[in-house]
């Protein structure tokens, strides 16, 4: 099997601010984007996700105001409705 990378945008015209961060973003670190979120916009709920299993980082997604942490490998079986609540 070949695994090739994703990247996924989700687009959603609720009036509440959701986001899905990887906490890999290029040259960014999600963690970083997901405090600016909350800065800015209060009450955005950030889910970050990731191929790597950063699940050991809990306190830094606590830190980073996120909902959650989401391993891209679960993303398809997750309740993601869990983390909007």
């Amino acid at each position: 099997m070949v695994l090739v990378p994703l990247r996924v945008l989700i687009v959603d015209d609720n009036p509440g601010f959701r986001q899905m961060l990887d906490v890999r973003l290029g040259a960014d670190d999600g963690f970083e984007v997901a405090r600016e979120a909350a800065r800015a916009r209060p009450g955005t709920a950030v889910l970050l996700m990731s191929c790597d299993d950063h699940r050991d980082a809990v306190d830094a997604v606590r830190r980073a105001g996120a909902r959650g942490f989401v391993l891209k490998s679960e993303l398809l079986r997750a309740n993601l409705s869990d983390y909007w609540a």
